[in-house]
C-alpha cells in the first residue's frame, strides 16, 4: 500500500492543489495528490474499460495529464476539489472516446469462405457504429432545436414564416435547366456568334499559310 507523505497529512486536498498551481514543478505534491484521487482515475475508466484498449497504466497517465493540466491553467479556484477533478475526468474521457471511435471506425478483420480460404477485410468496429448512431440522433434533435428557437424568435419579432423550399422533381429540374440554358443562349447569342465566326477564321488563315 502507498504511503503518503509524512507532511501532507493535515492538509486537505484544496490545501495541494493550490499550492501545486502555485509551483506546478513540485513533484511531491503531484504525486501524492495522484495518490489520493487514483480512486476516481479508475473509478471514472470503468465505463471505458470495455471500449478503449487501454490498461490501468494508461489510465492512470490520463489522470496525471488531467492533474497537470489543472495545476498549470490554475483553473480550480476555492471549493471542493474532488467533485471538481470528477467532472474533469468525466469530460476527458468522454474527450478521449470520442477521438478514439472518430480515428478508429473501421478495422481490419478475418473472413472465411466456403472452401476455407482466408481472407482480410474491413469492418466497422461495433462501438463506432453505436456511436455513429448516436451523433446522427444527437445532430437531428440539435437541428430541430435550433429551428425552434429561430421560429420563437421570428415570432417575437413578429418576422412572417418563409416560405419552404419548393422541391422539384428531376423532370422539372431537367426542363429548367434548359430553360436556363436557352436564356444564357439567347443573351449572348451574338457574342457567342462574333467568336465561333473569328475562330474559323483564324482556322481558314491558318490552313492557308500552311499551304
Amino acid at each position: 500500500m502507498e504511503q503518503s507523505i509524512y507532511w501532507a497529512d493535515d492538509l486537505t486536498n484544496e490545501d495541494l492543489i493550490m499550492q501545486l498551481i502555485a509551483n506546478p514543478d513540485d513533484s511531491l505534491v503531484f504525486e501524492e495528490l495522484i495518490r489520493r484521487l487514483k480512486p476516481i482515475i479508475f473509478g471514472e475508466a470503468l465505463a471505458y474499460r470495455s471500449q478503449l484498449p487501454f490498461d490501468n497504466d494508461d489510465y492512470l497517465q490520463e489522470g496525471r495529464i488531467v492533474l497537470w493540466k489543472i495545476a498549470a491553467k490554475g483553473t480550480f479556484k476555492p471549493g471542493n476539489f474532488r467533485n471538481f477533478f470528477i467532472s474533469a475526468m468525466k469530460f476527458h474521457f468522454r474527450h478521449l472516446y470520442r477521438d478514439y471511435v472518430l480515428h478508429n471506425m473501421i478495422r481490419i478483420g478475418g473472413y472465411e469462405d466456403c472452401r476455407g480460404q482466408a481472407y482480410q477485410i474491413l469492418i466497422e468496429a461495433p462501438f463506432a457504429a453505436r456511436f455513429r448512431e448516436r451523433h446522427r440522433i444527437h445532430c437531428r434533435e440539435s437541428y430541430h432545436r435550433r429551428k425552434e428557437r429561430e421560429a420563437a424568435e421570428r415570432e417575437r419579432l413578429g418576422i412572417p414564416e418563409s416560405a419552404p423550399k419548393l422541391r422539384l422533381s428531376p423532370e422539372e429540374k431537367r426542363e429548367r435547366c434548359r430553360a436556363r440554358s436557352l436564356a444564357y443562349y439567347y443573351a449572348h447569342a451574338d457574342e457567342m456568334n462574333a467568336r465561333a465566326k473569328a475562330k474559323r477564321a483564324a482556322a481558314r488563315a491558318a490552313k492557308q499559310a500552311a499551304k
